[in-house]
């Protein structure tokens, strides 16, 4: 961890200096599962709030891959509460048996999620993250424009 904690101390400060338009964050994982040999660093709640106070970058809260979390794992589907003031991006998905789907209607955790969040004020942005595959098989561009106005009254 503290590994990725200086990688992204040093990706900040190289973007402020180079590229300042650039905003690094650390994303929330997809813990490892069904016997993977890897270790993903952030993929529960608190290891993504130790990088994200450690190395200054803002978090990126992926709904999505807190629901899958949260399922095998038993990690809280929601962030830490110190870590809802340093959420600067959203990754915004619906899951099931497949990962990257367009936002369900109804009652979704990424629509609480994005009700709570709207409430500390955050500022960042928020991105409607689907898969190709599932874009194409809910409907494409209607099933997209369905998504992002339910994410605008979700934050409102």
């Amino acid at each position: 961890m503290e590994r990725s904690v200086q990688f992204f101390s040093w990706a900040q400060s190289w973007c402020a200096d180079h590229a300042p338009d650039v905003r690094p964050v650390a994303e929330l994982q997809v813990g490892p599962g069904g016997g993977e040999r890897l270790i993903r660093v952030g993929d529960s709640p608190g290891e993504l709030a130790h990088i994200v106070e450690g190395s200054g970058v803002a978090a990126c809260w992926d709904v999505g891959h807190a629901v899958w979390n949260h399922r095998p794992f038993g990690t809280p589907q929601d962030p830490p509460k110190d870590l809802w003031k340093r959420i600067g991006h959203v990754h915004c998905h619906d899951v099931d048996k497949v990962d990257h789907r367009v936002l369900c209607p109804g009652d979704a955790h990424w629509q609480r999620f994005l009700q709570m969040l709207s409430g500390t004020g955050f500022a960042g942005t928020v991105v409607v993250e689907v898969a190709p595959q599932t874009f194409l098989d809910a409907g494409g561009l209607r099933a997209m424009e369905e998504s992002i106005a339910a994410v605008s009254e979700a934050v409102r």
